[in-house]
């Protein structure tokens, strides 16, 4: 089982005018769990489907002690959303 990469560099956060909340993390790109549910046809179970584990782990901006975000990349989400 491959080990989520866990990045300890808060991401910066871009939110666009329909609300989606993009991180930018160097020069890629990652939409949240709950942003990427917000996009028509990803549910939960078709997250879990194409994503096993989430491409990116960052600290939690709202908790420190919280469960880490689970990010994944907009490049992945646009292949399988647009395919």
């Amino acid at each position: 089982m491959q080990k989520h990469k866990f990045n300890k560099v808060k991401p910066f956060l871009v939110v666009r005018e329909d609300g989606l909340h993009f991180y930018k993390v160097g020069q890629e790109f990652y939409l949240s769990h709950s942003s990427l549910k917000q996009i028509e046809g990803w549910s939960d179970a078709r997250i879990a489907s194409y994503f096993p584990q989430a491409c990116l782990l960052a600290p939690n901006p709202h908790h420190e002690r919280g469960a880490p975000m689970r990010l994944y990349s907009f490049d992945k989400i646009k292949q399988e959303t647009f395919s």
